[in-house]
């Protein structure tokens, strides 16, 4: 997927602190990122493959959309914030804290 950044969240991970979250993020113009986002329940095993895939069709048909990285990470969080208190302890302070060292890659990306 040329042009497109994966993260698995939270970015240090382990036996206690295993991926919760897959997100792509795609910057389309000068101004514009586009993100997919895809979420483990509490109990669910975790595999990246399918993480990216979920990740990639929600990027492809309905993208959280923002004209800078930190909008768009700041719309990530309220989603996933919205999320959390409809299912508690589903996800972690880490990686509402990795959410935003994202901001740094994303500035970086170039448009494909």
């Amino acid at each position: 997927m040329k042009g497109i950044l994966t993260f698995h969240l939270p970015l240090h991970r382990g036996p206690q602190t295993p991926p919760e979250i897959t997100v792509l993020v795609r910057r389309i113009m000068r101004d514009r990122w586009h993100a997919g986002l895809a979420m483990c329940s509490r109990g669910d095993q975790f595999k990246k493959q399918r993480g990216r895939r979920v990740a990639y069709h929600r990027l492809l048909g309905n993208p959280f959309m923002a004209d800078a990285p930190i909008e768009l990470v700041q719309r990530l969080d309220e989603h996933l914030t919205v999320l959390a208190h409809r299912r508690p302890h589903t996800i972690s302070i880490a990686t509402f804290q990795d959410l935003y060292t994202l901001v740094g890659r994303l500035i970086e990306m170039r448009v494909e």
